[in-house]
């Protein structure tokens, strides 16, 4: 059984599926070019050890190469807007964006952002971060987070939402730029 877009044509396209599209965790099929990558993910469990972190064997379909990161259109309490899509919490990378699911890694306001929470972002050829404290400042970032970034030459920002949300615009448009936006408190 093939993903929808695949044609009967080993890697041929009949409609290119929009960045940032997951395909099923156990698809194997022909690969089209340039617009696969598949993430092996953290070897540590969420908040739930019996459930694996994100990327274990996932497709995830958009970005090459050179992809702008897109743009947030909109943010407000709750809410932010960006590659047409609307998320709560978002990871956007150069190439694409999707919800940033806390229960993945175990986030939470205390300790805060955690390594695995920016590997993904790394994974996708980000090479400046913008890390969201949420608008009121209440959610942390671990050290260990910094030093991850700080070990691989990633430029990282820590702000509140709004002003990580207007430089993250400003640098997308000038390099591979990454962020971890967190919408509410």
């Amino acid at each position: 059984m093939r993903p929808a877009g695949v044609s009967g044509k080993a890697g041929a396209l009949k409609d290119r599926p929009p960045c940032g599209t997951i395909l099923r965790p156990d698809f194997h099929g022909p690969v089209a070019q340039g617009i696969e990558q598949r993430f092996p993910g953290p070897r540590v469990g969420g908040s739930n050890p019996s459930r694996p972190a994100f990327a274990q064997g996932v497709v995830i379909v958009g970005a090459g190469d050179g992809a702008l990161s897109p743009e947030v259109t909109h943010i407000s309490w709750g809410r932010l807007e960006a590659g047409g899509r609307v998320f709560k919490d978002a990871r956007l990378y150069p190439g694409g964006a999707r919800e940033w699911d806390w229960n993945e890694t175990g986030t939470r306001h205390e300790p805060g952002i955690r390594p695995a929470d920016v590997e993904e972002l790394l994974a996708r050829g980000a090479r400046v971060v913008v890390l969201s404290r949420g608008f009121y400042g209440r959610l942390r970032v671990m050290p260990e987070t910094l030093e991850l970034l700080a070990r691989r030459g990633v430029r990282a920002h820590v702000l509140r939402t709004e002003e990580a949300v207007r430089l993250y615009n400003e640098l997308r448009r000038k390099e591979p730029a990454g962020a971890l936006v967190h919408t509410t408190c």
